[in-house]
């Protein structure tokens, strides 16, 4: 067996919890949805760094939905707004805000997107391929 294989691994699992804490924190500091909604279920600031996914509490897309203008991380973007625009243009190289490709989704109930163009490149960048919408 190739020895580098677990120190790949390890790697692998040192970078995906310092993504996972770099996404807490910033949901925290960034979401009042996130902010209330862990702090509701006991999780405080304090915690963030030594929590694992399988201690924040469950949510829902329908929870989600019904509060996106707090759930998001940038105050430009609201539910109603993003709706009237997906509306009103029709031409998908237009950018909302003149920063957000807005995506449409279909599961069930329809979900937004909204991705700033330079974060999808520094993703395609880094896994070698389209961002997936999920």
């Amino acid at each position: 067996m190739n020895a580098l294989i677990p120190a790949r691994h390890e790697a692998v699992l040192r970078n995906q919890d310092r993504l996972f804490r770099t996404l807490l924190r910033t949901v925290w500091q960034k979401s009042a949805f996130y902010r209330e909604y862990y702090f509701d279920h006991g999780i405080r600031e304090h915690q963030l760094a030594e929590l694992g996914v399988s201690a924040l509490p469950f949510i829902t897309k329908k929870i989600l939905m019904e509060n996106f203008d707090r759930v998001v991380t940038d105050a430009r973007l609201r539910k109603s707004q993003i709706e009237r625009w997906l509306n009103d243009v029709r031409d998908p190289r237009q950018l909302f805000h003149g920063d957000f490709i807005v995506i449409l989704g279909f599961i069930g109930n329809h979900r937004h997107f909204c991705l700033q163009p330079h974060r999808l490149e520094r993703h395609e960048q880094h896994h070698g391929g389209p961002a997936s919408a999920a």
